[in-house]
């Protein structure tokens, strides 16, 4: 207890007390914050006769009161860079608490009383259903929910958001949900651009692939016809001899080799060889001149 004798106190005449906060030099040399209450003691005129006052110190309670402000800081910003917001809602009374973020995702000013039916204004009109069961199935099972809906704010844009609570009960049984509230509409609409991209690559694969399945069978349908070209022009060459070759044009035989060897494994070069392998079977060395010394055009 320390007694401030300050004559007849003039200058405080109109105080009952005083509080005031500051910081002493204390003995070791620290500065430490202190608290400083007053009480005048007053004579029968009402004049102020002495002060008497306790300094209490208040460095932890400081200390903690600057940690908890900065812990809030970081937790305010952390929720607007990660878009979430948290609530609270005591089903008794329904009282809803919010935080600042949650305000600024709905869009709403902040201080605003919260009540279902605020955030019924808010509820896409497709998701409205939605709400209304979760929040009958919220009071009647008191378990934890998760959940996503739509809003459809002012101008008419949509926001899509990710709910997740828990519901607690205090010492007299009611219960009371904690949650956050997570913006997610950009993960929305990237996850909506993927599944496009996704869709045009699939159907980009389908055509390529049907590409190569035409080219595959223009392929092997041009293999035996190359064939049968290349052995029906060495007919007609040595039918044009003088004289003509007539034995040599044996068509069934013609036909029926212009396919031999052939495989769908085997280019169009391997189908002309074998064509070339069939005219040497039948007439050696002739047939062969006959097929170099040609001009028609290979097909």
């Amino acid at each position: 207890m320390t007694c401030l004798r300050r004559g007849k106190g003039s200058d405080f005449v109109g105080f009952n007390a005083l509080r005031l906060e500051g910081r002493l030099l204390r003995f070791d040399g620290e500065y430490r914050w202190y608290l400083f209450r007053f009480c005048p003691l007053r004579d029968e005129t009402g004049n102020i006769v002495n002060w008497y006052g306790t300094n209490t110190d208040i460095e932890d309670r400081k200390r903690a009161d600057a940690a908890l402000k900065r812990s809030e800081a970081f937790l305010a910003e952390g929720q607007h860079l990660s878009r979430t917001g948290s609530f609270s809602w005591h089903l008794a009374t329904d009282e809803i608490t919010w935080s600042e973020e949650l305000y600024r995702i709905f869009e709403f000013d902040p201080g605003v009383p919260v009540t279902l039916e605020l955030i019924g204004t808010r509820v896409h009109a497709e998701d409205i259903p939605l709400v209304d069961d979760m929040i009958d199935r919220a009071r009647g099972a008191g378990s934890d929910f998760e959940f996503e809906h739509q809003l459809q704010m002012l101008d008419h844009s949509v926001k899509y958001l990710h709910m997740v609570a828990h519901g607690t009960r205090d010492q007299d049984g009611q219960l009371e949900y904690t949650g956050a509230v997570q913006d997610v509409t950009q993960r929305r609409s990237s996850e909506e651009a993927l599944g496009k991209a996704r869709s045009e690559l699939a159907h980009v694969a389908r055509v390529t692939s049907l590409g190569v399945l035409t080219a595959s069978i223009a392929h092997e349908v041009n293999q035996p016809l190359s064939g049968i070209i290349t052995n029906a022009s060495t007919c007609l060459r040595m039918l044009a001899a003088d004289p003509p070759n007539v034995d040599c044009c044996n068509i069934p035989w013609v036909l029926k080799n212009s396919f031999k060897g052939i495989s769908p494994t085997k280019s169009r070069s391997q189908a002309i060889e074998c064509s070339f392998a069939v005219d040497a079977e039948m007439h050696g060395s002739y047939c062969f001149g006959s097929f170099f010394n040609s001009h028609s055009p290979l097909h």
